[in-house]
């Protein structure tokens, strides 16, 4: 890891990435089913909460937006909440999607290992 961050020029950049991939694959290769279950329970647990976390900053930032008169107090930031508010509704479609794919795999593996 040490290597990867401190990795100066392009090409060794891109070897220390390798590496690491390939050290990934290698430590989720030698795990037992149960581990890499585990593994991807933990993962899609970890993307669930990072989706709702995109959720509530969305709801958030659009409170304090208007709270604090954002608006009004710097107008040249008026296009970039405008903008902000026209991709709001896509942002959140697309991570109740990712949470509901996850889930769903989640509990179709589970129901796979029940029966």
């Amino acid at each position: 890891m040490e290597n990867y961050i401190n990795s100066k020029n392009n090409n060794n950049f891109t070897e220390s990435f390798l590496n690491l991939f390939n050290n990934l694959y290698n430590i989720i290769e030698s795990m037992s089913m149960h581990q890499k279950l585990a593994y991807l329970h933990i993962s899609g647990s970890f993307i669930i909460l990072l989706s709702l976390f995109s959720i509530l900053t969305i709801f958030y930032g659009d409170y304090l937006i208007i709270k604090l008169n954002l608006e009004n107090k710097y107008p040249k930031l008026t296009k970039f909440i405008k903008l902000r508010r026209k991709f709001q509704q896509y942002y959140i479609l697309l991570d109740v999607i990712i949470s509901i794919i996850i889930l769903l795999i989640i509990i179709y593996i589970n129901i796979i290992l029940y029966f």
